[in-house]
């Protein structure tokens, strides 16, 4: 008789095992202090036959990284400062030191306020385009291995992408491209704490 399983994947979509293959379901007990566990198989007769101790074989159970409700705090907050960084990096940057001085001098008084807080960061491009960028790429990963222990890697990757994509790029620079010197003005305690 011919083994023929059909069973779905992350997706959905149907998959076959063959003859040479098979698929078990396996309900781990509670985590304890020894969290492997080893693949027995049992023939027609009912005899039970160990399959190996190599590494391949093991199964292991593990728990995951963070409770739910904290994974789900730490994903908005991670989307947040995405969205922060990504928008600084388009409003602080666009705006140059002459550009700055110019608005610290003739501009309204909150203008001139917000150009004021931003010059001393601003001064030092450099810094600043590295302290935001690498902030922004920790936030993303980060963002990416959380959803990655609540869901399965490929939901995972198209999800943060798709999230990263329209929530914490295009909304924030389109924002910040209006409202750069405003928001850059009042996050620059951000940048100098990164």
């Amino acid at each position: 008789m011919k083994l023929c399983v059909r069973s779905r994947d992350a997706l959905g979509a149907v998959k076959e095992i063959t003859e040479d293959s098979a698929l078990f379901e396996i309900i781990a007990p509670a985590l304890s202090d020894d969290n492997n566990f080893y693949i027995c198989a049992r023939n027609a007769n009912g005899s039970f036959y160990h399959q190996g101790s190599e590494r391949w074989k093991i199964l292991a159970v593990h728990d995951k990284l963070l409770p739910l409700w904290a994974s789900l705090i730490l994903i908005v907050i991670l989307l947040l400062l995405a969205s922060l960084f990504s928008g600084l990096n388009l409003g602080l940057m666009a705006l140059d030191r002459t550009e700055l001085k110019i608005i610290a001098n003739t501009g309204t008084e909150k203008e001139r306020k917000y150009a004021r807080a931003i010059m001393p960061v601003r001064a030092h491009g450099n810094y600043l385009l590295c302290t935001i960028l690498l902030s922004n790429v920790a936030v993303n990963s980060t963002f990416t291995v959380i959803l990655d222990d609540l869901t399965s890697g490929l939901v995972a990757v198209i999800g943060s992408t798709l999230a990263i994509v329209f929530i914490a790029e295009i909304t924030p620079q389109a924002i910040c491209a209006r409202h750069g010197l405003f928001i850059g003005a009042k996050s620059i305690w951000i940048m100098k704490v990164s």
